[in-house]
């Protein structure tokens, strides 16, 4: 059976809007492959050690750089996504009707907190030095980003806030990221160990699995960043017409 390895990003459509975003996801890409590369030459040199076929069951070096490899897949998404919104999202806030009702909830929803009017955010918005709308355009940029965006429900949510349709292929690609962010949250915040902690026990994952998980991810990313540049230069070719 051949090796798995790292599929190849995508032909990323770069664009002023969206040229950090590919440039953190090829970075994650190299960072992921190196890991899986070396964890394929620790089992070739074990093999050349005993002379036996490095098929058998991964060791726990093998499993920690394959562990490795998902979190910096996971990692370069998550950085990918809050510096995609960060450069494109103003831009199209002004320009996007889909990006502009999301702008809008979100002020209705900053505003009223609680149920009832917060003087202190309207105050700050109305003495922003550019204009409210700019204070608001920060505000929801910030409340994006300031959190991990690695779970399904917060890329659905930076999906729609960068107007990507809900019947959208990226969107049904997020969705079966689910067991990938799950077993990313396990490897992150558990360590892989199991509920049987007492004994010191970790998960065991194929390395087929977490090659898949770890292109499904980088996949969507591209996916997400190549949608975004189509939609800002449109935006652009309207405004300019």
């Amino acid at each position: 059976m051949p090796r798995a390895v790292l599929a190849s990003l995508p032909e990323l459509r770069s664009n002023v809007f969206t040229e950090r975003a590919s440039q953190y996801l090829t970075l994650a890409h190299q960072s992921a492959g190196r890991a899986l590369a070396a964890m394929h030459e620790l089992r070739d040199a074990r093999r050349q050690a005993s002379g036996r076929s490095p098929s058998g069951r991964t060791s726990d070096q093998d499993q920690d750089l394959l562990r490795a490899m998902l979190v910096f897949s996971c990692a370069g998404l998550d950085a990918a996504m809050k510096a995609l919104i960060e450069d494109s999202l103003p831009t199209l806030a002004d320009r996007h009707d889909q990006v502009q009702r999301r702008l809008e909830e979100f002020g209705s929803r900053r505003v009223a907190e609680g149920g009832s009017l917060d003087a202190r955010v309207i105050g700050r918005l109305l003495a922003h030095p550019v204009s409210p709308r700019a204070a608001l355009v920060q505000d929801f940029v910030d409340d994006l980003t300031g959190g991990s965006l690695q779970s399904v429900e917060q890329l659905h949510r930076v999906r729609s806030a960068l107007g990507i349709d809900d019947s959208s292929a990226v969107a049904v690609a997020i969705n079966d990221l689910r067991q990938t962010f799950k077993a990313r949250n396990e490897v992150s915040h558990e360590m892989d160990l199991t509920p049987l902690i007492e004994h010191r026990s970790r998960r065991h994952r194929g390395i087929r699995a977490m090659v898949d998980m770890a292109n499904s991810v980088l996949a969507v990313g591209c996916q997400i960043v190549n949608q975004v540049a189509e939609t800002t230069e449109q935006v652009q070719t309207r405004a300019g017409s």
